[in-house]
């Protein structure tokens, strides 16, 4: 019986046994009813609240198996949604045991091996190291032991060889800790099948390579163009001179004097031209290793292919270089970016025939300025011009290419920003590098 209801029933008691020895001769007692009815009505009182705290004290009860009810029903219900979740999102859980080499894996990990939870029992760290691919086998070990000594954070992605022989690219992610109770190393880890995003990952890397075969296949055409513009001077100098010695032999006028200085302008006009086509192969000569470098050596490449081209268009460059700081870098992926930048400012003068047509080019620390009077980006697309195919060039020549390939140039190969704003006078392309001093 519960203690309060004992309390009651002593108080009763105690009531009774003071009655009974109000005299002790009981055959003398005086009935007293007055007496009587109020012991009645005090029994009365003390019964109602005993039933009253029964009925209660039931129905609490009955509400708390309800609650508990409901609460393992919410918290089956919770965990059938967190295995669905684990499902979709193809994400399995492991714990490791370092003291004893014993493993544990959720369910959902076992699927992702495509094993058979009853028949190919996981336990210890063997079981999964002969599913992980033999090429990344090292990296993952390596990696962990790291984690283990430093308590560094682990996260790594690999391939798996499931029971299926199908080859999976998986993310591990763990924390280790020191048990307080086993005083044992313990790993908890988390282990999420990424082969559908590696599979798309590299599909993109493949789809910005194409972009930026194209990109290069347009910039050459250009280039080319910028070329002949080069060599009309120099080959019209050569065809000059060749007609001068021409003459000068046919009238007897050849003295030996003369055909040295001749001959010498034409090897000086030949030197121009065979130097134009060395700018033009290292140009495009795909760097293999990062080289040291500075904007300074960049821009003045760049301007030696593509300067004359420029001022032929009546297009004043001014050049304002205070930046001696030196990166580590690819230069010619570097170049790239700058020549496609001016390339963009030349095409937005002439479109939009700005008086007295101009680029600035300048350096300051590890930021490089490329900008133009042309008037600037309109704002409502500003957003969009790193975007691929995305293109404002009303003439309709334009790829949407360059300023795509020039931002992952810049942010994906060399580690910098390439941001664009807007002056009083016109558009402002930013490159930021990270210089070694």
């Amino acid at each position: 019986m519960n203690s309060r209801y004992k309390v009651i029933m002593i108080l009763i008691l105690l009531i009774f046994s003071n009655f009974l020895n109000a005299n002790e001769n009981y055959t003398k007692i005086i009935i007293d009813y007055s007496m009587v009815w109020k012991i009645i009505a005090i029994f009365s009182l003390i019964l109602s609240i005993m039933i009253y705290f029964l009925i209660k004290h039931n129905k609490l009860k009955k509400h708390i198996e309800i609650l508990n009810t409901k609460l393992q029903n919410d918290i089956a219900l919770a965990t059938k949604d967190l295995q669905k979740a684990q499902k979709l999102a193809k994400i399995g859980f492991w714990k490791f045991n370092n003291d004893i080499n014993e493993l544990v894996w959720s369910d959902e990990t076992y699927n992702i091996f495509e094993l058979d939870i009853t028949l190919d029992k996981v336990t210890k760290i063997e079981d999964l190291i002969k599913h992980i691919h033999p090429d990344d086998l090292q990296m993952v070990t390596t990696a962990y032991d790291q984690h283990i000594d430093h308590r560094q954070p682990f996260r790594i992605v690999h391939r798996i060889i499931t029971k299926n022989k199908t080859i999976k690219y998986v993310e591990q992610r763990c924390e280790s800790i020191i048990d307080k109770d086993t005083n044992e190393l313990i790993s908890n880890g988390t282990i999420q099948d990424v082969t559908e995003q590696k599979l798309l990952e590299q599909q993109m890397q493949l789809k910005d390579k194409q972009l930026f075969q194209q990109s290069r296949l347009a910039q050459m055409g250009e280039m080319i163009s910028m070329i002949a513009h080069q060599w009309r001077q120099p080959l019209a100098a050569i065809s000059s001179t060749s007609n001068a010695i021409r003459v000068k032999a046919t009238l007897n006028k050849l003295d030996k004097e003369t055909t040295i200085n001749l001959a010498d302008k034409i090897s000086e006009y030949s030197q121009h031209l065979s130097s134009t086509i060395d700018d033009f192969r290292e140009f495009f000569k795909i760097n293999k290793e990062k080289e040291e470098t500075t904007y300074t050596e960049l821009i003045y490449s760049v301007l030696g292919i593509i300067e004359i081209s420029i001022e032929n268009k009546n297009i004043t460059i001014v050049k304002d270089f205070k930046s001696t700081t030196i990166f580590n870098s690819y230069p010619n992926e570097l170049k790239q970016v700058i020549l496609n930048l001016i390339k963009n400012a030349e095409d937005a003068l002439i479109e939009n025939k700005t008086l007295n047509p101009t680029i600035y080019i300048s350096t300051n620390g590890s930021t490089l300025s490329i900008s133009d009077n042309a008037g600037g980006v309109p704002p409502e697309i500003i957003d969009k011009i790193f975007d691929p195919y995305f293109s404002t060039k009303t003439q309709k020549d334009g790829t949407g290419l360059g300023l795509y390939m020039s931002k992952t140039i810049i942010e994906d190969h060399c580690e910098g920003t390439l941001t664009v704003t807007n002056n009083n006078q016109g558009a402002v392309f930013s490159i930021k590098l990270k210089g070694i001093r």
